[in-house]
């Protein structure tokens, strides 16, 4: 789905999804390789892209083993590298809370205000960078 211009803060961007509610890591991943080896998934217009999946494998109780967002990242760094996409991974920081509870909000499942700050830390060199700023 993609939806129309808007203007936020001076910047005006084109917002568009693919996934879908419910799905897991492996429906992504799917849908994404097909995309891109179909010429579905076009490189152009898009100067920044956040990604974020995994939360409805564990909500959906699949085992962490076969979330494969690392195989998913990597196949995202390869066809980003053919663009010349930067790519930021906060895999890598999500994976803390195993031992940082506080990066996890109450309910145990989203994460918490701390994880976004850590992840807008991470990301806003790149971002700003993007954005010519």
């Amino acid at each position: 789905m993609v939806l129309p211009r808007t203007l936020i803060v001076g910047l005006a961007f084109l917002l568009a999804v693919i996934a879908q509610t419910d799905w897991t890591t492996r429906h992504l991943l799917d849908v994404t390789r097909d995309s891109l080896a179909q010429g579905r998934l076009q490189p152009g217009p898009y100067g920044l892209v956040t990604l974020m999946i995994g939360v409805n494998n564990q909500f959906q109780g699949l085992d962490a083993r076969v979330w494969e967002v690392q195989a998913f990242n990597a196949i995202l760094a390869r066809k980003f590298g053919e663009y010349g996409i930067v790519m930021v991974d906060i895999t890598p920081l999500s994976l803390l809370v195993e031992n940082e509870p506080q990066l996890l909000a109450r309910d145990g499942l989203h994460y918490s205000q701390e994880m976004y700050r850590r992840w807008v830390a991470l990301m806003l060199p790149a971002v700003l960078t993007s954005l010519g700023l």
